[in-house]
């Protein structure tokens, strides 16, 4: 689960996180907080590709840290709250246009290990597109990321290197 602002949420559905589970949770917070959109994004079901977290991080306000393979037309569910409950639409979008749609900003996407793509998936390997945003701009990464670390200060973040296997 990304919290992306006080209104937008956005949940990968995989292996682990079924459809039902992230409708029952819409309902809630719908219900229960400021939230009012709930994007789901379809995972592949690979090991790499676990949770949500692995694969995009949001780490300014405008610009998202992303593996490559996610770069192009995904399933998005888009659920909002309707007077039956919950409404659900399915997309088929990139993430970049469909938050940059839904946040009314010009998005950046930046790759995980830049886009050469045997580069991408060893710096995956290594939880590249996994960092911590402390705040906006301001990231958390593994040193041994070197190129994903390189973009992410290429594009305005300061990246905060840690010598660690667990950002905790």
């Amino acid at each position: 689960i990304l919290n992306i602002n006080n209104k937008l949420l956005l949940i990968g559905i995989s292996e682990r996180t079924e459809s039902e589970a992230i409708e029952k949770l819409a309902i809630n917070l719908f219900d229960k907080t400021n939230i009012n959109l709930v994007l789901a994004v379809i995972l592949p079901k690979k090991r790499t590709f676990m949770h949500l977290d692995t694969v995009l991080t949001q780490v300014d306000i405008d610009k998202f840290l992303i593996h490559p393979d996610f770069l192009k037309e995904l399933n998005i569910y888009q659920l909002n709250r309707s007077t039956k409950g919950i409404k659900i639409k399915e997309n088929k979008k990139t993430l970049k246009q469909s938050l940059s749609e839904h946040l009314s900003l010009k998005v950046k996407m930046i790759a995980c290990g830049g886009t050469n793509l045997l580069s991408a998936d060893r710096e995956q390997w290594n939880d590249g597109a996994n960092v911590f945003a402390v705040k906006p701009g301001v990231v958390i990464a593994y040193e041994r990321n070197d190129l994903t670390n390189k973009k992410l200060e290429q594009h305005g973040i300061k990246v905060i290197r840690i010598p660690s296997s667990e950002l905790s």
